[in-house]
């Protein structure tokens, strides 16, 4: 047999992505990056949301517990203290994520990492993020051509389909009944 011959078993090859896309049409350029573009978006915003259930939720809950305290343990406190600016610092590298700034990648990567410790859904949600943000793909969605390309082409948008807002509305319908039955029964 030939090396060259076919192998249907083979892994696939990643394609590699162009040094330089500058002479491209950025409407091409930004539609063929927008759902990479998407995604790094999206983990931003999860980043930012779960900072600030983080920070805010963790603030109240060692505000009041040390108000109910009045001598608290100063490890507590200097744990509950790391925590709400972990919290904080979550929300920046979120903000920045949104803003497809390079310096954030290698804090998001961090916090994905981090996130891989909360089995089971923290290690799915923090894997499949940690691929998005280091992929071949996000490189060039970094990168200052790429910004150009945005700048260029603010147009070329993604939409959310209707089964996507759908499904949605029902997680949280159903984690608000979560907690109102908690809220009742408890």
């Amino acid at each position: 047999m030939e090396p060259t011959t076919f192998n249907p078993y083979a892994a696939p090859e990643e394609q590699a992505l162009p040094d330089s896309l500058s002479g491209s049409d950025p409407e091409v350029v930004r539609r063929q990056f927008i759902h990479c573009e998407s995604n790094i978006k999206s983990i931003g915003g999860v980043m930012m949301f779960g900072g600030l259930l983080i920070s805010v939720g963790l603030g109240v809950v060692g505000a009041l517990s040390i108000a109910a305290n009045h001598n608290p343990e100063p490890l507590t406190a200097l744990f509950l203290v790391a925590v709400v600016l972990a919290g904080f610092w979550q929300i920046y590298t979120g903000i920045q994520l949104r803003r497809l700034k390079l310096t954030s990648r290698v804090p998001a990567a961090i916090a994905c990492g981090l996130w891989i410790l909360f089995v089971p859904v923290g290690t799915i949600l923090g894997g499949v993020s940690l691929w998005y943000i280091v992929r071949p793909a996000a490189n060039f969605v970094f990168s200052e051509e790429y910004a150009e390309a945005v700048r260029r082409a603010p147009q070329v948008t993604t939409s959310t389909s209707i089964a996507g807002w759908i499904l949605l509305l029902v997680i949280l319908l159903f984690g608000g009944l979560l907690l109102l039955a908690g809220t009742l029964l408890g």
